[in-house]
């Protein structure tokens, strides 16, 4: 899809919900994968506990994908 000498990632899909980015990795050729998910909510925000809800909330999504997928 790109060569190693890529600088930039590029898109390679793109749709109302997401985009999918590719770079190929030319130092250790092993596949990554970076996953950022937007959360819209009129109540994220809307108060110190809605906050601290979510915070606490990614914490627990970013631990128990760091446990199940990394290798």
């Amino acid at each position: 899809i790109a060569d190693d000498n890529s600088t930039a990632p590029i898109i390679i899909h793109e749709s109302n919900q997401y985009k999918l980015w590719f770079k190929q990795d030319g130092t250790f050729g092993i596949p990554k994968a970076n996953i950022l998910i937007t959360i819209r909510n009129p109540r994220v925000g809307a108060t110190a506990e809605d906050s601290a809800r979510l915070e606490l909330l990614k914490s627990m999504m970013n631990e128990w994908l760091n446990e199940e997928l990394y290798d």
